[in-house]
């Protein structure tokens, strides 16, 4: 399956708790943190239905 990545600069952890949270209720499926970059990661093929619910 191929994956989109979504980096996003978060320097408050509480904050990337929420995001990851808010993310989660969109399809993307797992998440990492790396320094001050939280990576999300959503299957290509269900990229559009999430650009259609976030307009």
């Amino acid at each position: 399956m191929d994956y989109v990545e979504l980096n996003v600069r978060v320097t408050d952890p509480e904050l990337a708790e929420i995001l990851t949270a808010e993310l989660a209720e969109l399809p993307y499926e797992s998440f990492q943190t790396e320094g001050e970059v939280l990576k999300a990661y959503i299957p290509r093929e269900r990229l559009a239905d999430c650009m259609q619910q976030t307009d």
